[in-house]
């Protein structure tokens, strides 16, 4: 398995993305229902690519998508609707207390601004969003995330702010097909794709 990097310069027309969650479920016969949340959301995505000229970055787009070869490759790439916090934290933020798999919630220190709602943070290669308003005291915070911490950290384990990349698997058991037609443009086309876990 080889990891490509998605390339900086190249920006998708349009980014679908949400957090697939694992729920069992089961109704009763009296109508009632019980859920259960397992352990396991995934992130997912689509990445719809806009009509493009054959001298553009159409050839780039496909030879990216062709390098993944199927499911065998992963692509590392940020969130590209919210790369960076709308909170102020900045530098460089780190654990203050090691957490656990299964853990939603983080205690953070050397922080030197806030976390919104909706921003995204990363952790040990795991992309996480921040669930509620958070500012810090005395350099302290500590916030709710989703999904669940997947892998144990230690204390002083860093936190990545600054488009933090999340692993990607294409989602798709069919090869991606590029359209053509006819002339220089070519079509938009889309891909899906679902987090593979580190």
């Amino acid at each position: 398995m080889a990891i490509k990097t998605w390339p900086s310069e190249l920006c998708p027309a349009s980014v679908d993305v949400g957090l697939h969650q694992d729920v069992q479920s089961t109704r009763s016969r009296s109508g009632k229902y019980s859920t259960f949340e397992m352990p396991g959301a995934s992130w997912v995505m689509t990445l719809t690519f806009r009509n493009s000229l054959e001298w553009m970055d159409r050839p780039r787009v496909e030879a990216l998508v062709t390098s993944l070869r199927g499911k065998a490759n992963r692509l590392s790439a940020p969130h590209f609707g919210r790369p960076i916090p709308n909170g102020t934290l900045r530098g460089a933020p780190r654990l203050a207390q090691a957490v656990t798999p299964g853990s939603g919630v983080l205690s953070l220190k050397d922080c030197n601004g806030t976390l919104q709602a909706g921003d995204f943070i990363g952790l040990n290669g795991q992309l996480l969003m921040v669930e509620s308003d958070a500012s810090p005291v005395a350099g302290n915070m500590t916030i709710t995330v989703n999904p669940a911490v997947r892998l144990t950290s230690a204390v002083n384990t860093a936190v990545e702010w600054n488009r933090p990349h999340i692993l990607w698997i294409l989602d798709e058991d069919d090869a991606v097909k590029f359209p053509y037609r006819p002339g220089k443009e070519r079509p938009s086309f889309a891909i899906e794709l679902i987090e593979d876990w580190v």
